[in-house]
C-alpha cells in the first residue's frame, strides 16, 4: 500500500508545486520525463545536471528537498524520498544518454540515505505536526569497465554519435528517425545476452563504439544521435514478448512527427522485422514466418514507487505511412506486365487482320 500523508496526500507550502504534473511533451525545453517529477524529483534530477561532462568515477551528492510533504510517521517521509530518488534518476536515464553516471541503473538501483526532521505546517489556519524529508544522500559510479580513461571513451562516444549525425537525411522526424535507424544498425551486432544475464547491462559505449550491444545501449544511441538532430525523441524501458510466454527485459524508443508519436525498434530492425520503424499500437510485426501486434508484443514499463509513478508514452493508434520508396519497376512491374502482354496481344490481333488470317463480324 501506498503511505498516506497527513493531509490528503501532500501538503503544498507556498507556490512549491510537490505533487506532480500531467506529463507534457515537453515544452518549454522540459523532457517528457522530467515533466512528471514533483519539486523534490526534479531537484535532484537538477542537481545530477551539475554532474554532466564530470569524468571521475564516482560522486556523492546531498539533495535538498524544497517541497514539503507532511507525513504522520518517519519510516513514511523516509519512504517517499527514496521513491522520489528511483523515480528522478531513472527519468535522467532516460531523458539524459550521455549521463555515464547511472548507465548501470537498470540493474543497480540508486540507494540513497534520507534525513527526515519534524515539521510544523499551517493549513487553512489549521495547525499540523508530522514528520518531512529534508534531503537525501546518495552516490553514483559509472561502469567498472569505463571507469579507466573514461573521458576518451567519452570523447570517442561522442565523436561516433556526431558521425552519424553528419549522415542523417530526411525533411521530417519520421524520415529522419528512419536514417537514424538504418546508421546504427548497420555497424553494431546485436547480443541480447548483454542485457539478459544477471547483472549485466548494454550501454551507448557498447553500441558506437565497441559495435557490439544489448537493446539498451541500442535505444541510448538512438535517443543521443536523435538529440543530436533535434528530433524530439525519448527511450522507453519494458518487456518484449518473443511470443505469449517468453519475455525479456528490454529498451526501445518513441519518437514525435507532427504531434503524433509513435516507437521505433532497432532491435527487431536489426533482425528484419517489418513494422518496427514509427509504428503504432495496432501495427504488424512482421518476418517471413509470422505476423504479431505490435501492442502484444511490446509492453513499456511504468517506473514504479509507493507513491509516484513514472509513465512511458502513449503511441498513435495506427503507425506512420512512409512514402513507397521502391524503385518504379518494382512498385509497378505487375501493371507494366500486365501492359506488356494486352500490347503483344493487341499487335497480334492487328498483324492478323492486316494478314487476312483473322476476320472481325459476319455478312
Amino acid at each position: 500500500m501506498k503511505a498516506t500523508p497527513i493531509i490528503a496526500l501532500a501538503i503544498i507550502i507556498a507556490s512549491t508545486m510537490v505533487l506532480a504534473a500531467a506529463p507534457s511533451d515537453g515544452a518549454d525545453g522540459e523532457s517528457y520525463y522530467y515533466s512528471q517529477l514533483d519539486a523534490n524529483g526534479k531537484a535532484i534530477y537538477n542537481e545530477l545536471s551539475n554532474y554532466e561532462g564530470y569524468y571521475e568515477p564516482s560522486f556523492t551528492v546531498t539533495v535538498q528537498l524544497p517541497g514539503v510533504v507532511l507525513f504522520d510517521s518517519a519510516n513514511a517521509a523516509e519512504a517517499y524520498a527514496k521513491d522520489v530518488l528511483t523515480v528522478a534518476t531513472w527519468a535522467k536515464y532516460l531523458s539524459e544518454p550521455m549521463f555515464v553516471h547511472l548507465w548501470n541503473l537498470p540493474v543497480e538501483a540508486v540507494a540513497g540515505t534520507v534525513t527526515v526532521s519534524e515539521a510544523t505546517v499551517t493549513v487553512d489556519e489549521d495547525i499540523k505536526t508530522g514528520f518531512v524529508a529534508a534531503s537525501v544522500k546518495f552516490t553514483l559510479s559509472v561502469p567498472s569497465k569505463l571507469a579507466e580513461d573514461l573521458e576518451s571513451r567519452m570523447k570517442a562516444v561522442k565523436t561516433a554519435a556526431q558521425s552519424i549525425s553528419n549522415g542523417v537525411t530526411g525533411s521530417n522526424n519520421a524520415e529522419m528517425a528512419k536514417s537514424i535507424a538504418k546508421a546504427i544498425t548497420k555497424d553494431c551486432k546485436f547480443t541480447e545476452s548483454m542485457d539478459a544475464d544477471e547483472g549485466s547491462v548494454s550501454n551507448i559505449y557498447d553500441c558506437l563504439v565497441l559495435g557490439e550491444s544489448g537493446s539498451r545501449g541500442f535505444g541510448q544511441a538512438f535517443s543521443l544521435v536523435c538529440q543530436l538532430k533535434g528530433v524530439e525523441a525519448i527511450t522507453v524501458n519494458g518487456s518484449y514478448y518473443k511470443d505469449k510466454t517468453e519475455r525479456i527485459d528490454s529498451m526501445w524508443n518513441a519518437v514525435e512527427c507532427d504531434g503524433k508519436w509513435y516507437d521505433v525498434d532497432l532491435i527487431n530492425y536489426k533482425l528484419g522485422y517489418g513494422g518496427t520503424i514509427m509504428a503504432g499500437t495496432t501495427t504488424n510485426l512482421t518476418n517471413n514466418n509470422s505476423s504479431r501486434l505490435h501492442a502484444t508484443v511490446y509492453v513499456p514499463e511504468r517506473i514504479t514507487g509507493k507513491s509516484i509513478d513514472l509513465m512511458p508514452h502513449e503511441i498513435e493508434r495506427e503507425g506512420y505511412e512512409f512514402p513507397d520508396e521502391r524503385p518504379f519497376y518494382e512498385k509497378y512491374s505487375d501493371y507494366i506486365l500486365l501492359a506488356g502482354v494486352a500490347a503483344i496481344i493487341i499487335a497480334f490481333m492487328a498483324y492478323a487482320v492486316r494478314t487476312g488470317n483473322i476476320r472481325i463480324g459476319y455478312r
